[in-house]
C-alpha cells in the first residue's frame, strides 16, 4: 500500500488482440485494461499531471464532449467514518454516511483526476475543472463527466473538484507538518487525511441539505 492509501492492484488486460486473443498484458496501475488498450478503448492515459505535487493526472487522448462520461470512480461501498480515520485519499462520499472506497487501482480511472484548485489556475498549472464527478445512490456507482458546456481535446488534462473537507483536512496535515519541521519536532512526514471528494448527485436522486459555506473558505470551488 502506498503513502497515500492506494492499493497496487494487478491483472490480466481485457482488450483483445488483432489476431481476436485475449491480450497477454497485465495490468497494476490502470483499471480493466493496459496502456495500449486504455488508449484505444478509452480514449485516455495517465501521466504525470501539470499540477507541481499533484503526482499522476489522467489525460484525454481522444476527443470528450459537454456530459460525456469519461470513466467509471468504482470500489466498495463502506461507511464513512471508517473510512476517514484510515490513511487512504481515494474515496466518493455518496451521501453523509457512505464512501465509494477507490483505494485500488482497479477502481477505475476517475480516481486519476486531480482538482485544479485557484492557486493553481493562477500559476497557470491547469486551465481550471472541465469535469465533474457523478454519483448514483442508488446503483452505488460514481462516474466522471465532462462538465455542461465544456470540451476535452487530445492531450489535456482532465479535472475536477474535490470537496471542502477533502483540502481542509490535506492543509492541516501540510500545516502540521510544517510546523513540526521548524520547531525542531523530527520533521516526519504528516499523515494525510481520508476525507472523501463529493460527487454531484444524479438527477432524481434526493441528497442531503448542503451546509452554507464557510467565510474562511476561500481557496476552492466545491461540489457536494
Amino acid at each position: 500500500m502506498g503513502d497515500d492509501g492506494t492499493i497496487r492492484d494487478c491483472r490480466r488486460c481485457q482488450g483483445t488482440t488483432k489476431a481476436r486473443r485475449r491480450c497477454s498484458r497485465r495490468t497494476c496501475k490502470y483499471a480493466d485494461y493496459c496502456f495500449q488498450h486504455t488508449k484505444s478503448v478509452k480514449g485516455l492515459k495517465i501521466a504525470p499531471s501539470g499540477i507541481p505535487g499533484a503526482g499522476s493526472g489522467l489525460f484525454a487522448t481522444k476527443t470528450f464532449r459537454s456530459e460525456e462520461k469519461i470513466a467509471d470512480y468504482g470500489g466498495p461501498v463502506v461507511a464513512k467514518a471508517p473510512f476517514e480515520a484510515g490513511n487512504s485519499q481515494y474515496g466518493l462520499a455518496l451521501d453523509n454516511n457512505w464512501v465509494i472506497d477507490g483505494s485500488s487501482t482497479q477502481s477505475g480511472l476517475g480516481r486519476w483526476a486531480n482538482d485544479c484548485r485557484r492557486a493553481n489556475r493562477r500559476a497557470r498549472h491547469c486551465l481550471g475543472n472541465n469535469a465533474s464527478l457523478v454519483t448514483d445512490v442508488k446503483a452505488q456507482t460514481g462516474k466522471l463527466v465532462v462538465r455542461r458546456g465544456r470540451r476535452i481535446n487530445p492531450g489535456q488534462e482532465i479535472n475536477t473538484g474535490y470537496s471542502r473537507n477533502y483540502w481542509l483536512d490535506i492543509d492541516r496535515a501540510r500545516n502540521r507538518a510544517k510546523n513540526a519541521r521548524g520547531g525542531g519536532g523530527g520533521g516526519g512526514r504528516a499523515k494525510r487525511g481520508g476525507r472523501a471528494k463529493r460527487g454531484r448527485a444524479k438527477a432524481g436522486v434526493k441528497r442531503p441539505a448542503r451546509r452554507p459555506p464557510r467565510r474562511n473558505a476561500r481557496h476552492r470551488r466545491v461540489i457536494e
